[in-house]
């Protein structure tokens, strides 16, 4: 068979159940290889049950070795080999009942499935007496049986260590990560020596290290910052070929931790000391940037996550660090697109008449004190509802505002109160804030402005300056929401996931009855 193959132009290989270089008939064997054309000895190493001179020195006997070393050494060959038949022997080993030849039967199946991920039938152990009925246990999902050759009686179920060396075959790395974000909503990166894109804090799990405390060891490591971290962002499983490894790294995929590091303060940053080597430099970069500054499946996992942290919907579960169930700030690719840079003073009392109004934005409150947000439905790009002054409203921000907002989110709102205005160091204008309690929203209109329809969330005031860039003045005009919202009579909103509104509501029943 292996010379027919061969003469057809097919490669052959050969891996023996035992053998090592050096023994008595290992010319014999590699001069029988040589004329078959299969190619070089592939000598596995084992001493042979019944034949001790097969090996040189103190070799273990096949029989003898521990299972998940046997079944190593011929993956490493399958992998090379990258067979589309491979031939061995049978589970009784009938033709000879050599014993070895009965755990090669064991081996190869293992092996097969180990290197390639196969379906192959599971391997069948060599006879044996039955489970005493105290070593039985209920059939489940993941227990694993053989499946007999024809002339075999019965299923049997795989011995431990069989179980064991095929879960151990299948293993995955571990790692963690933890994402840090400055006062600005930037997230913070490490420039490394080992590699041309840049990282999160994080590293590899030891072994029998919990994932957090991994995280935690890597803070120190890393960063010199001694901090514990217990809520996780996301879970991402990484097949062995999204990470670009080389060959020689043989990675087999991994699950990387990602948790989250808080929001630094000026304090903390300057308490950062790096380590001598490994790590060159960190910076807080805008998350738009990530795409371009880490490798595809790390900045997707850190988007991913911080996403997940805005939207505090608990953990995401990625692959390949895309979300197994995207939230609605996934699906738009929030924080994808550079946000607006807008750190501009915010002034609580009127406008002075010498400055030209270009903007009435505001803060619309429902019942539950969240705020309408709008997002972008190509960029994810995140704004209040409102908009710039047109000659139809006679230069009154009012009208401005009911007519802006009517037609980017069909929505109407009560009573509003003045909240103060933003100042530009670069221009003499003003930009205006209000606070308002949402009543009702339309069908979603097309903003003629982008001649496409917003998607319109309900988000608590902290989770909507999250989505922007407006530096330490957003700290003032979120105090005076809030102030503008106890004035009204209107609950501080819990933090929670973000709640899209596609359809037309009535919000007004939310509302208590007025006195």
């Amino acid at each position: 068979m292996l010379a027919r193959h061969a003469s057809a132009g097919a490669r052959t290989a050969v891996v023996p159940s035992t053998w090592t270089a050096g023994g008595h008939r290992a010319a014999e064997f590699a001069r029988t290889l040589e004329i078959l054309g299969a190619g070089a000895p592939r000598l596995p190493g084992y001493a042979d049950a019944r034949n001790p001179a097969s090996a040189v020195g103190d070799a273990v006997r096949l029989v003898a070795a521990p299972l998940d070393e046997a079944v190593g050494r011929p993956v490493a060959h399958l992998r090379e080999v990258r067979p589309d038949i491979v031939v061995g022997h049978d589970a009784p080993g009938r033709l000879t009942g050599h014993p070895d030849h009965r755990r090669a039967h064991q081996i190869t199946l293992l092996a097969v499935r180990s290197a390639t991920g196969s379906s192959a039938s599971s391997p069948s152990p060599p006879p044996s007496p039955p489970c005493p009925p105290d070593r039985e246990r209920p059939r489940s999902e993941t227990e694993m049986t053989a499946t007999p050759s024809p002339d075999e009686a019965e299923n049997r179920v795989m011995t431990d260590e069989e179980y064991g060396v095929l879960r151990a075959s299948a293993a995955l790395w571990a790692g963690t990560s933890v994402l840090v974000t400055d006062e600005r909503g930037r997230v913070l990166i490490q420039h490394v020596d080992y590699r041309p894109t840049c990282l999160l804090p994080g590293g590899a799990v030891d072994r029998g290290e919990a994932p957090a405390r991994a995280a935690s060891r890597e803070l120190g490591e890393e960063l010199g910052v001694t901090m514990a971290v217990a809520r996780g962002l996301a879970v991402d499983w990484v097949g062995a070929d999204g990470f670009g490894a080389p060959a020689e790294m043989r990675f087999p995929g991994e699950i990387v931790h990602v948790y989250d590091g808080g929001t630094w303060d000026d304090e903390r940053i300057a308490s950062i000391r790096l380590p001598e080597g490994e790590i060159e430099s960190v910076e807080f970069v805008e998350p738009a940037r990530l795409p371009g500054l880490m490798s595809p499946v790390d900045a997707r996992r850190a988007l991913s996550a911080l996403r997940a942290r805005i939207d505090a919907a608990g953990p995401a579960l990625l692959e390949n660090g895309l979300p197994l169930a995207p939230t609605v700030l996934d699906r738009v690719g929030a924080l994808s697109t550079a946000r607006a840079r807008h750190h501009l003073p915010f002034h609580p009392g009127p406008a002075p008449a010498s400055l030209s109004t270009v903007q009435a934005w505001g803060w619309f409150l429902g019942p539950d004190g969240r705020v309408l947000v709008l997002l972008d439905p190509d960029t994810g790009a995140a704004c209040l509802p409102g908009g710039a002054p047109a000659p139809q409203d006679r230069d009154d921000p009012l009208v401005t505002l009911r007519r802006a907002v009517h037609e980017e989110a069909a929505a109407e709102f009560g009573e509003p109160l003045f909240l103060g205005h933003l100042s530009d160091p670069d221009e003499p204008c003003a930009r205006l804030r209000y606070a308002a309690p949402l009543t009702r929203l339309g069908p979603p209109p097309v903003d003629p402005a982008t001649g496409r329809a917003h998607v319109r969330v309900l988000a608590t005031p902290e989770q909507a300056v999250e989505l922007f860039d407006w530096g330490s003045p957003a700290a003032d005009q979120l105090a005076a929401v809030h102030h503008a919202r106890a004035r009204l009579g209107i609950p501080r909103a819990v933090r929670q996931p973000l709640t899209e509104l596609p359809d037309a509501t009535d919000l007004t029943a939310g509302w208590p009855a007025s006195p």
